[in-house]
């Protein structure tokens, strides 16, 4: 996808990335039902144990506050990112190193598609809604459900695997292809 133009969230994201930060990305509104505390703990848990720098980024609608005070409180605020709505989704994801879908709605997710669709690596929670999508360890990474310590320990082995995470990137585009609506 082509660069947005003029968006300075997109060109920070493309500072950070340049110069060697992992982007750790999902595409969600912000509400707890879409994972985010758990993704926020998630950052705190790897925080512990890797020690290369990564920036959590968070694409979608809502107000970050909540999200930005319990970032703060479990000291990874610079570690996280809120950039809001985006018109070009798949140019964001595109500079992402990781993705992640862990919602706890119902269905089929748009966003887990369009992140696999992306051919970007995605971690999710091992649920119906991505289980049905997802197949662990062919085109996705699915760790145990609602867990922040388990996803952590997912995001972590896909950014020391790379030729895993590539893997599972490459098939997860071949999946994404097979939903055309």
């Amino acid at each position: 996808a082509a660069a947005p133009t003029d968006n300075p969230m997109f060109d920070r994201l493309v500072t950070l990335k340049n110069s060697g930060v992992k982007i750790i990305m999902t595409v969600a509104t912000l509400r707890d039902v879409k994972g985010i505390r758990n993704l926020i703990e998630a950052a705190f848990h790897l925080r512990q144990t890797y020690s290369e720098r990564f920036s959590v980024v968070f694409v979608g609608k809502g107000d970050p506050a909540v999200y930005e005070l319990l970032a703060n409180q479990l000291g990874v605020a610079p570690d996280v990112a809120f950039v809001g709505v985006q018109k070009d989704v798949p140019a964001f994801l595109h500079l992402a190193d990781i993705t992640v879908a862990i919602s706890g709605g119902g269905g089929v997710s748009n966003a887990a598609v369009e992140m696999m669709a992306a051919q970007r690596p995605v971690i999710a929670w091992d649920n119906l809604t991505y289980s049905q999508l997802i197949t662990h360890g062919v085109s996705g990474h699915l760790v145990k459900d609602r867990d922040a310590r388990a996803l952590a320990d997912g995001i972590q082995r896909l950014l020391q695997e790379p030729e895993y995470a590539a893997s599972l990137a490459q098939n997860a585009q071949m999946v994404a292809a097979e939903y055309d609506w």
